[in-house]
């Protein structure tokens, strides 16, 4: 308290103005789901109520989730969409998570402190420490301090006059939501709407290229209040032939060798200093070190830029062929097609293992090498006609036998963990510990999850 209302006094003015653009939001989440007001604070100081909020760990938005939580989450993070930054979506996840936490903890400030170090940080303090009072468990600075703040700006926050404050709140979103049925850009947008780039930008934060994403028919945008109908109008009146497509971006993985900078990579990948500097949250000198891993935005699919002469074209268009003719004869009889997006972490052997397949054969069917990226896309020809993922015969005899008695459900596309245990009257945490999963596990449609019995 004395710091916001000393040293800190302009700072915490800042972040009370902006809470009353996001209350409304807020006090919707936290009733659908039981939650106390006064949470609200916690976003505070998460990230002071800024949905460009940035953290050193990497954590984005009003909620500060990190991808992998923001993904069990139901938070779609790729390179056209972030909805960590989106108020809405992102609020509806924390309080979600927050929820869960509360569930397994029974108590606010090992909550709060869970969701700023992570559970498992707590969990094993607690253990190791034979303590569950939160002012007596050594846990990170961060963490040890996160707690007072969020009780010190809920006491500032209920009286604000009191502690000297005055209130000139910024106006809450004032928006609507229409459907697009193909990609458009925010100056397309702006200008059937009759508002400015910015202030698109402004509504639609999870739009990270400022354009709704390529393929994607009935994608959800905001728009100003009031002006839904005349945008959807005069978005369908464009002609087909004056549509602008987005450019199809994927993230290339680049490791600086000694030497290179930043111009130098760019050129590599056709792509500009700006794009890579952003993608990576580079300070303003836009220094890069030897042994740097950083992800490069690219509309070739990651691929360097190369200039090759006609006679190689053809050399490689005839090594193609090749490779295509033994894809095709190389698929078993008796077998369903799969297509098996990458993820990040995923290995070829991991993939191959997970769908009962050789990598060899995985490799052959894609005309692969070792290397895969996020976001590629394989061809896997499993046995059974069934894409269910198998595991391997210790894990599958030990969920057998261990499934007896109980329910095993199979996920269905746009499930997440907290929505199956939603569905069954049981917690996330019993879910987790059902399946020997952690948080920040994955799961995909086909994947068999067992429910526990109560």
């Amino acid at each position: 308290i004395n710091y916001f209302t000393g040293d800190g006094h302009r700072l915490f003015q800042t972040y009370l103005n902006r809470r009353n653009r996001v209350q409304a939001i807020y006090d919707e989440a936290f009733r659908r789901y039981a939650l106390p007001r006064e949470l609200t604070y916690h976003s505070m100081i998460e990230s002071g109520f800024s949905h460009r909020a940035y953290s050193w760990a990497h954590a984005v938005g009003l909620w500060q989730f990190i991808k992998s939580t923001g993904r069990l989450y139901g938070l779609r993070c790729d390179s056209y969409v972030d909805e960590r930054r989106d108020p809405v979506k992102s609020t509806d996840a924390a309080a979600r998570y927050l929820k869960a936490l509360y569930d397994e903890f029974g108590d606010w400030q090992l909550a709060l402190a869970a969701y700023n170090v992570g559970e498992g940080a707590v969990r094993k303090a607690i253990n190791r420490q034979g303590t569950r009072n939160f002012w007596e468990l050594r846990l990170p600075r961060e963490t040890r301090n996160h707690v007072p703040k969020f009780y010190a700006v809920m006491i500032l926050g209920s009286d604000p006059e009191k502690y000297g404050f005055t209130l000139t709140p910024e106006l809450p979103y004032a928006m609507e939501k229409i459907h697009v049925d193909y990609a458009v850009d925010f100056e397309t947008l702006g200008r059937c709407a009759g508002v400015s780039e910015e202030a698109l930008a402004e509504l639609n934060p999870a739009l990270i290229r400022r354009s709704t994403p390529p393929g994607e028919k009935g994608y959800p945008v905001y728009v100003p209040e009031g002006a839904g109908e005349k945008t959807s109008l005069a978005l369908a009146a464009i002609p087909e032939s004056e549509r602008r497509a987005a450019p199809r971006i994927e993230l290339a993985h680049h490791r600086v060798r000694r030497g290179e900078t930043l111009s130098k990579i760019a050129r590599r990948y056709g792509t500009s200093v700006q794009e890579i500097a952003q993608a990576n949250r580079l300070g303003s000198k836009n220094r890069v070190f030897a042994g740097q891993q950083l992800v490069i935005p690219t509309e070739r699919g990651g691929e360097p830029a190369r200039v090759a002469s006609s006679s190689r074209s053809r050399s490689s268009e005839t090594q193609s062929a090749k490779r295509a003719s033994t894809a095709r004869s190389s698929v078993p009889s008796g077998t369903d097609k799969v297509v098996y997006v990458v993820r990040s972490g995923d290995t070829l052997s991991r993939i191959a293992e997970s769908h009962g397949v050789s990598t060899t054969m995985l490799r052959r069917w894609n005309s692969v090498g070792r290397h895969i990226r996020p976001g590629d896309r394989l061809t896997i020809h499993v046995k059974g006609g069934s894409s269910a993922v198998k595991m391997s015969s210790a894990t599958s005899a030990q969920k057998s036998k261990s499934a007896k008695g109980s329910t095993v459900v199979r996920v269905r596309r746009g499930d997440t963990l907290w929505d199956i245990a939603r569905a069954h009257g049981v917690s996330l945490t019993e879910l987790l510990s059902a399946n020997d999963m952690k948080r920040t596990a994955r799961i995909k449609p086909g994947d068999r999850i067992k429910i526990p019995t109560k």
